[in-house]
C-alpha cells in the first residue's frame, strides 16, 4: 500500500515538476511559521541553566571549607608520590 502511494507521489512530481516547488515552498513557509521563536526559548533556556548552575555553585561555596596551605600541600605531594609509584 505504501509503495502504491510513494508510487503516485513520484509519478506525480515527474509528470508535474511546477507541483513540486509550490509544495516545496509551502512546507517551508510552514517550518518558518513553526520554528518562529524557538530561538528565543532555547536562549532563555540556556539563561536559567545558567542562573541555576550558578546558584548551585554559590550553595556549594557556603558550605565548603578552607583547608590550610599545609594541609594542601601534603596532599598534592601525597597524590604525585602516589602517581609516581605507579
Amino acid at each position: 500500500m505504501l509503495a502504491l502511494f510513494l508510487d503516485l507521489i513520484i509519478k506525480d512530481i515527474l509528470d508535474n515538476p511546477q507541483h513540486l516547488e509550490a509544495y516545496t515552498q509551502e512546507m517551508a513557509d510552514d517550518e518558518d511559521r513553526l520554528l518562529d521563536g524557538v530561538e528565543i526559548e532555547i536562549d532563555r533556556l540556556e539563561r536559567l541553566e545558567d542562573l541555576a548552575i550558578g546558584k548551585q555553585a554559590q550553595s556549594a561555596l557556603s558550605t565548603s571549607r578552607m583547608v590550610g596551605t599545609e594541609i594542601f600541600t601534603a596532599e598534592i605531594q601525597r597524590l604525585a608520590a602516589m602517581d609516581a609509584d605507579c
